[in-house]
């Protein structure tokens, strides 16, 4: 089965989407076990990496964009990832995170930051994702040391 994503929290999306990924066979997740939360303060003006919980796993006719939530901007957080995950990603998402206050900001595990708008495509990608971030499992660093310039 094709999946998108193998670890997520039902409460966290919408219903019908739900039932939509699931009846096309693009979804496929496993709640994670309860464990005590974990909670980072980000100082002001301060970057760190941070990683998705979800692990997914993006077909060849399907694209994501990850936005940050409104709600959390307004605080001064700002989440970005280059914006893009392309057809046939596979892991989870390094997000970096900018707090542009002059004051801390607290998150606690699980906390939803940003959300993935999915996009499908009018056909499948001729060379789907297979670059260096390829099944990444946590936050990741900067690979660029990797690439040639082109």
């Amino acid at each position: 089965m094709t999946s998108i994503s193998d670890r997520y929290d039902p409460s966290q999306v919408e219903a019908r989407w739900y039932q939509e990924w699931e009846a096309r066979g693009y979804f496929h997740a496993e709640t994670a076990s309860p464990k005590k939360p974990y909670a980072i303060v980000i100082p002001p003006h301060s970057f760190l990496l941070a990683t998705t919980r979800e692990y997914i796993r993006l077909p060849n006719d399907l694209t994501a964009f990850v936005e940050g939530r409104s709600s959390i901007g307004r605080i001064g957080l700002f989440i970005q990832n280059a914006g893009w995950v392309d057809p046939g990603f596979e892991g989870t998402i390094t997000l970096e995170l900018y707090n542009a206050n002059r004051l801390p900001i607290r998150l606690q595990e699980g906390r939803r930051i940003c959300q993935l708008v999915f996009a499908r495509m009018d056909q499948v990608a001729h060379r789907p994702y297979q670059g260096k971030y390829q099944f990444q499992q946590r936050a990741t660093g900067s690979r660029i040391a990797q690439e040639q310039d082109r």
